[in-house]
């Protein structure tokens, strides 16, 4: 990752909740491929005042792939504007980005090789696949989608990047942006309502937790004994996974009050993942409100501390934690 601050990602793996994904068909994706490609190279021209070659490309991908039965409804529609020159330069610039949403495609299609998400695609490999195919129904059987497994363990790499607060250059963020979208398009998953699954692995230490929406990974403290660390989209929900190395569960209470916290409440709750009972104390000073959790994991001892707020978070990750 290069960032020393980013390095617990990469003991994280991001996978969908639902194991049980399926792909979209081969014609529904090869459709929106058509779709992309052709609106991006239609806004191209008309970005660089050649409105007078969109017709002809039309015709070209018209006697090659029935594309105006393809296009349809807002899609049709845009590409009316673009001709009649009633789109801005600026909303021509972000419909050429849609030739990164037709490369993904192609890759899931098993019509292209590789796939990055650190630089721009390559235009001109799309058009040598697309344009040296006879028709529709010859670039159609040219399709041999790839394992649903597979195109997990690439969307996990830009994963990494979507749920983090990693910062990046404008066009790997903009690549990985619709690549996400793309992804989410092609997988009959709704990452949304399902939510991500996060498996964290380094050594014995080993276990996996439902990512809550809008949570993100979050650049916080040294890492010395911190695993990592969570916040809300707005950093109102901080909440930190820490190992204690060295100490036992009452020497790290004590601290809490060296440090002038009231410690208010002391339960074990139980989780339907986790056998053994977990400790949860809830402490508090000068009205910030925190709940820690003690969690045994394969003979680590795991401190969860999250601020006390109105939305069951930690009660949702807490619940979720599994040992693998």
């Amino acid at each position: 990752m290069g960032d020393k601050r980013n390095d617990y990602l990469d003991n994280i793996t991001f996978k969908p909740v639902d194991a049980g994904i399926l792909l979209r068909s081969p014609k529904e994706l090869l459709d929106k491929l058509l779709v992309d490609y052709a609106l991006a190279s239609i806004a191209t021209y008309a970005f660089c005042s050649k409105h007078e070659v969109i017709k002809d490309l039309l015709v070209t991908m018209d006697d090659l792939f029935d594309i105006s039965k393809v296009i349809q409804g807002k899609d049709k529609e845009l590409i009316i504007n673009i001709y009649n020159k009633k789109v801005s330069k600026d909303n021509l610039e972000e419909i050429t980005y849609r030739f990164e949403s037709a490369n993904v495609i192609m890759w899931i299609l098993g019509l292209s090789d590789e796939l990055y998400f650190d630089k721009k695609c390559s235009v001109k490999k799309i058009n040598e696949v697309l344009l040296k195919s006879e028709n529709y129904h010859d670039i159609l059987n040219k399709c041999k989608p790839r394992e649903v497994s597979e195109i997990l363990d690439y969307y996990n790499k830009i994963a990494k990047y979507i749920y983090s607060d990693s910062e990046l250059e404008f066009i790997s963020a903009k690549v990985i942006s619709i690549q996400d979208n793309t992804f989410k398009y092609a997988i009959l998953y709704n990452f949304s309502k399902s939510g991500i699954k996060v498996d964290y692995k380094k050594d014995s230490l080993h276990f996996e937790f439902i990512l809550p929406e809008h949570i993100l990974f979050n650049k916080v403290g040294d890492f010395t004994h911190e695993l990592f660390a969570l916040a809300g989209v707005n950093n109102d929900i901080r909440i930190i996974f820490s190992e204690l190395t060295n100490i036992d569960v009452q020497d790290d209470l004590k601290k809490y009050d060296t440090l002038g916290f009231d410690i208010l409440n002391v339960d074990y709750i139980r989780s339907v993942n986790i056998d053994k009972r977990m400790l949860k104390v809830k402490v508090s000073k000068a009205g910030l409100m925190l709940n820690v959790y003690y969690l045994n994991i394969n003979d680590h001892i795991i401190k969860f501390t999250s601020k006390d707020t109105q939305v069951n978070v930690d009660s949702d990750i807490i619940f979720s934690i599994k040992v693998l």
